[in-house]
């Protein structure tokens, strides 16, 4: 709809850009499906309105063939690369989480005295990065029990009792 209003003030080459801003868009704010699907139908629309004023999907010269295909493999590239660098941001943003979090686990563990408080902060700060409910069983009198939790009160049961005391021995 932009590129109608624009058309008679630009050239054809400036209308694709556009079509390239748009997908940039769509890139950034949606996933790869929607991202490839806008390359492709921004290629058909601008081949459709804009290349020959005829209405259809013909390709009239090779020269117009290399700039639809050009196009659509521009902003294939410009896809990828868009979610590529979206993928990076969220796991260096994920890592900056982990790592403040162990420093401020680090820190407290540092100031920190006796093997229940020890247990019972590692266990918060483990919860809160694996986003889940945790038990710390110690080994007292040649059996395991739950020393400290987080985030649960249920017991584990007689068969998981056995696993941890396998593990435990084959350890």
């Amino acid at each position: 709809v932009i590129n109608y209003f624009l058309y008679p003030f630009l050239k054809e080459s400036n209308l694709i850009m556009v079509y390239l801003f748009a997908i940039t868009l769509i890139t950034l704010f949606g996933r790869l499906g929607p991202s490839i699907f806008a390359s492709i139908f921004s290629v058909l629309l601008y081949d459709l309105f804009f290349t020959n004023m005829s209405w259809n999907l013909e390709v009239e010269n090779l020269q117009q063939l290399a700039t639809l295909l050009m196009m659509l493999v521009a902003t294939l590239i410009i896809s990828a690369l868009t979610l590529l660098t979206r993928r990076q941001a969220e796991v260096a943003q994920h890592a900056a989480h982990t790592a403040a979090a162990l420093h401020t686990l680090s820190r407290q563990l540092a100031s920190t005295r006796g093997v229940d408080k020890l247990l019972e902060i590692a266990l918060r700060y483990l919860a809160e990065i694996l986003d889940s409910d945790l038990l710390a069983l110690v080994p007292e009198d040649n059996k395991l029990i739950v020393r400290a939790r987080c985030g649960t009160e249920q017991d584990i049961s007689t068969k998981e009792q056995a696993v941890a005391q396998w593990v435990y021995y084959l350890s």
